[in-house]
């Protein structure tokens, strides 16, 4: 993982330039899994634990991901993620920067995949990142 200033802050890049190759959610454990390929030839596990919210989109096997990154949950309020905000406030209902101050207390991260043509976000308390060869 890498860092650099954006103008949120400390960006906290994760991965990128990867495909969806598998996914799985465990409701009562509130953990998905990813399996990506990089680069078009080195395995890549990534693990969100403590899972609020994810889009559905993001487990759509041969998804293109450029790059992941961790941002602030009042990132979410910036413009352009207007799409996936919209996403998110269809799944909980009503959505206001209290709730977002709430799930940060909670520990609650924004992760952003951006993809080829939209943003797909997860708001879990971490995430891991491991390469399982190629």
């Amino acid at each position: 993982m890498g860092e650099m200033e954006n103008e949120v802050g400390l960006l906290k890049y994760l991965y990128g330039i990867v495909e969806l190759r598998d996914s799985w959610f465990d409701e009562n454990l509130m953990e998905m899994e990813l399996s990506f390929l990089y680069a078009q030839r080195y395995k890549q596990s990534v693990r969100y634990e403590g899972v609020y919210y994810y889009d559905p989109a993001i487990r759509q096997k041969g998804l293109y991901i450029g790059m992941a990154e961790e941002l602030p949950l009042s990132a979410l309020l910036e413009s352009r993620f207007n799409r996936p905000l919209y996403r998110f406030r269809n799944s909980i209902g009503q959505l206001n920067e209290g709730y977002l101050e709430a799930l940060s207390a909670k520990g609650g991260k924004l992760f952003v995949n951006h993809g080829k043509t939209d943003d797909y976000i997860v708001v879990a308390r971490r995430v891991a990142v491991r390469d399982v060869g190629a």
